[in-house]
């Protein structure tokens, strides 16, 4: 009849597959850092390809800067990954231990033999560990004159210089002090 719509209803049986979530991983580099050297993380999942957002537990011992952790003092880092789920993905959550080792001390070889006269000696303007550059002082002018790494003999008496370094990633800053005796011939 017209303006009477006529509807069938129709019955069909079909299986429906649910399939789990798979799990998503992470590969993180955990070797050691040094002093305060630093270290990118991964930014998305291994299995999943999602977002890595990162946190530290750890602020005594490293800081972080998005996905790159800094090493802060000696110590164990505790860094956190975190991924959002998918419908085809669960979420992800993982603590990560990074042993944060302590700065190497630096060293310097210098001679300190006494001075004759007059004369002058180089002294290192690099330490011997680290390769960072020595600034060099005396407190003893009226003994030894310094310009730049060089020593002189002024007067009979005791030449005392301080070698000072700064630090960098890996190695400690270094002050020392040197004595050497300055005879007339």
């Amino acid at each position: 009849a017209p303006g009477i719509n006529t509807f069938k209803a129709y019955q069909e049986d079909f299986n429906v597959t649910v399939l789990p979530r798979v799990a998503q991983s992470l590969t993180v580099n955990i070797a050691n850092l040094k002093g305060s050297n630093s270290r990118a993380l991964p930014t998305t999942t291994t299995v999943g390809s999602m977002s890595v957002t990162w946190s530290s537990t750890s602020s005594d011992s490293c800081t972080l800067s998005k996905n790159v952790v800094f090493g802060k003092a000696a110590g164990t880092c505790t860094v956190v990954a975190s991924a959002l789920g998918s419908l085809t993905h669960l979420p992800f959550n993982q603590s990560y231990d990074i042993t944060i080792d302590p700065k190497d001390a630096q060293s310097l070889t210098v001679n300190t033999d006494n001075l004759k006269g007059t004369n002058t000696r180089a002294l290192p303007t690099t330490t011997t560990t680290g390769s960072m550059p020595v600034t060099w002082s005396s407190s003893s002018t009226a003994v030894c004159k310094l310009t730049g790494n060089t020593i002189q003999g002024v007067a009979p008496g005791t030449c005392v210089v301080v070698a000072n370094a700064s630090s960098n990633n890996s190695f400690q800053s270094f002050t020392q002090s040197y004595n050497s005796y300055r005879d007339w011939e």
